[in-house]
């Protein structure tokens, strides 16, 4: 039961979204033959420890650094990647 109006703001957050898709997108169908623009994924662990320092089990993070952007935070591409349907168990 609201309104909104589709203004600058939203418009620059939908060609923002389309376009860190776009480039997703690329980069994963870089996974597979030559390398292709924008396919720089990877994936890091990071170490969980208890609280007397041993180790417990790591969390495998995605990264990703975009040929023309650099380094891409996941903030700006896990959810992009969620709703786009790129993410599977």
């Amino acid at each position: 039961n609201r309104v909104e109006e589709f203004d600058d703001v939203l418009r620059a957050d939908l060609v923002e979204r389309g376009r860190v898709e776009h480039l997703l997108r690329t980069a994963l169908a870089g996974r597979v033959g030559p390398p292709r623009p924008g396919a720089a994924l990877s994936v890091a662990y990071q170490p969980i420890v208890t609280a007397d320092g041993a180790f417990h089990h790591a969390e495998v993070l995605a990264r990703w650094t975009a040929r023309d952007h650099g380094p891409v935070p996941p903030a700006r591409f896990v959810a992009v990647a969620e709703k786009a349907g790129l993410v599977i168990d």
